[in-house]
């Protein structure tokens, strides 16, 4: 593999060609030639992109549950211990109300921007 190209003009003048230059520091005396292949017993060390992907997903999504679980248990338990609940009602019922309002309300505010009305 040619890491010069020649000049289309053929003025003998040459430019460098940053693929091949990549291509050669990978394949390089380090791997004697050829890219690099794990043997049968060998172990990847550290977690492979796909993992990573996984793990930032995991903690987006639990951000976002956070987000919409914890402002309504927070303000029906304040709620239940300063002035107590109606009959009938609990904090789980008062909670899962509140986190289907904020739910309803993050869901209408998405579809508003999304039509750009409103503005």
């Amino acid at each position: 593999m040619k890491s010069m190209l020649s000049d289309p003009e053929g003025g003998g003048a040459a430019r460098r060609d940053p693929f091949a230059e990549r291509v050669a520091r990978t394949t390089g005396p380090r791997f004697g030639g050829r890219p690099r292949v794990r043997s049968p017993g060998e172990v990847a060390r550290g977690l492979g992109w796909k993992a990573w992907f996984a793990v930032g997903a995991a903690l987006l999504v639990l951000g976002l549950l956070w987000a919409a679980i914890w402002p309504p248990l927070d303000a029906c338990r304040t709620k239940a211990r300063e002035i107590g609940l109606y009959t009938g009602d609990s904090v789980e019922k008062c909670t899962w109300q509140g986190i289907h309002a904020r739910l309803n309300l993050g869901d209408q505010a998405l579809k508003k921007r999304l039509r750009g009305s409103g503005e």
